[in-house]
C-alpha cells in the first residue's frame, strides 16, 4: 500500500506532457513539465497523467507503463482530494535527450499553502529520483525511484540545532521536520525552483 501511494505522488508530480514550444531549453522543458504535471495529478486528470509515461517505462519494482495507471486508478478512487508542494533539486542532462531529475514532494489530502504551514498538518514527504527521456519533442517519464525522504536528505551541511516543530506523515510516526522545511522548500534562485 505505501509502495502505491509513493508511486503515485510521484506519478502526480510528473503527470502532464506540456513541454512548450522548441525555443525553450532542455532544463525550462522539464520544468514546465513538472509544473504541468504537479497540476494535473491535483485535477485528477488520469489521462493527461498516462500521457506523460512512456511507453517503455519500467520502475525498479518491475512496474510497466499499464500498472502504473492502474495504480493511479486506485488512488484517484480511494482519495477525493490531491494537493501537492514540491521542489526541484537538481536536473541534470547525462546524454542529449536524457534528463535526471531530484526533487521532494509534499502530498495532503489539504491544501498546503507553503513548508511552513506542512508542520500543522499530515502529509507525506517523497525523495524522487526521475529519468526522463525526450520522445519526439516532449518529455516522458522512463523510470523512477522514489522512497519517504529521511532527515538526512534535508539536512543542509553543518547545520545540527533542531526545534520543536513536526511533520506527521500519514501512516508514519513524528518526524521534527523545522530545521529540513526551510532547506527544502524556502526560496532559492531560480535555478533551484520548479
Amino acid at each position: 500500500m505505501r509502495a502505491q501511494a509513493a508511486l503515485f505522488g510521484l506519478l502526480l508530480v510528473f503527470g502532464l506532457a506540456a513541454c512548450g514550444g522548441r525555443t525553450e531549453s532542455p532544463e525550462a522543458r522539464v520544468r514546465a513539465w513538472l509544473k504541468a504535471g504537479e497540476a494535473a495529478a491535483e485535477a485528477r486528470r488520469l489521462m493527461a497523467l498516462k500521457e506523460m509515461i512512456s511507453a517503455g517505462y519500467r520502475d525498479e519494482a518491475g512496474r510497466n507503463r499499464r500498472a502504473v495507471v492502474r495504480v493511479l486508478m486506485g488512488y484517484f478512487h480511494r482519495h477525493g482530494s490531491i494537493y501537492l508542494l514540491m521542489r526541484v533539486e537538481d536536473i541534470s542532462f547525462p546524454e542529449p535527450g536524457r534528463a535526471q531529475v531530484l526533487l521532494y514532494a509534499a502530498m495532503a489530502a489539504e491544501p498546503i499553502a507553503g513548508a511552513e504551514s506542512l508542520t500543522d498538518m499530515r502529509a507525506d514527504l517523497h525523495r524522487f529520483e526521475l529519468d526522463l527521456v525526450d520522445e519526439e519533442g516532449e518529455w516522458k517519464l522512463l523510470s523512477a525511484a522514489w522512497r519517504r525522504a529521511a532527515p538526512q536528505d534535508l539536512i543542509p551541511l553543518g547545520r545540527e540545532k533542531v526545534s520543536g516543530l513536526f511533520l506527521v506523515p500519514c501512516g508514519a510516526s513524528k518526524i521534527n521536520l523545522t530545521p529540513f522545511l526551510g532547506h527544502l522548500f524556502s526560496p532559492f534562485p531560480a535555478k533551484f525552483h520548479a
